[in-house]
């Protein structure tokens, strides 16, 4: 409950902006795909477990369309995600112009909070929301 006031009072705070949250994983990479074609459209994304290639097929990378992404955007990804590795996808957003920070949640595969590691699943969902917050509140500053 204290997770959810807190989310409350963060929206409240900053209900001036027009924020995009994309919080499936099946469609992280379509949400910055748009993002990169109107960046107008949003001020901000968030981007859970992006699935940056094909599991075992890390030469296929999603990426291009990075270096038309302008908006900025907070990629929050597993340490066991078989759809890239954190350091491809630090590699990765060397590409992306726009502000972006990457969010790694130790020992989370592709769902982050589907198989989380034991008993940690409010932890993460915690750790997604802060992140998301220090974010937002650094977005904001740049405007």
């Amino acid at each position: 409950m204290e997770v959810i006031e807190r989310e409350r009072e963060f929206w409240d705070k900053h209900e001036e902006f027009d924020w995009m949250a994309e919080a499936s994983k099946r469609f992280p990479g379509q949400a910055s795909m748009l993002a990169a074609e109107m960046p107008e459209l949003v001020d901000a994304l968030l981007l859970l477990a992006y699935p940056l290639h094909p599991p075992r097929r890390p030469r296929e990378q999603r990426t291009m369309h990075f270096p038309n992404l302008r908006t900025p955007a907070l990629f929050v990804h597993g340490s066991r995600d078989p759809f890239g590795s954190l350091e491809e996808l630090t590699a990765a957003l060397a590409l992306v112009p726009a502000p972006v920070t990457l969010l790694p949640v130790d020992g989370a595969p592709h769902g982050l909070i589907a198989r989380p590691p034991r008993g940690r699943r409010a932890d993460v969902v915690a750790e997604i929301v802060q992140g998301f917050c220090a974010f937002v509140d650094q977005a904001a500053l740049r405007r």
